[in-house]
């Protein structure tokens, strides 16, 4: 779905949103839809191991993306290596 079209409840559903309200979702140009490159080191293989894999946003099933990984699967890699979650 475009972001630029999300709808009140489209942002509520996923549970994120940047830019200010009546923006769509994406009003600050976020990278959001884009990849960028991260650079890591000293994550026991965290980062490596999700990469293209799928993963679960809101108890939802999302196709990974090959090659990349997504902010949530990060975000899981930091919590590991923060809090050995």
């Amino acid at each position: 779905k475009d972001f630029a079209t999300w709808s009140d409840e489209d942002i509520q559903n996923v549970a994120h949103f940047f830019g200010p309200w009546g923006s769509g979702g994406n009003g600050w140009g976020s990278h959001s839809t884009r990849p960028i490159v991260i650079h890591h080191e000293g994550d026991d293989g965290c980062i490596g191991s999700l990469i293209g894999k799928d993963y679960r946003v809101l108890g939802r099933d999302v196709k990974g993306s090959p090659g990349k990984i997504d902010q949530v699967q990060l975000h899981a890699c930091m919590m590991k290596a923060l809090f050995g979650l």
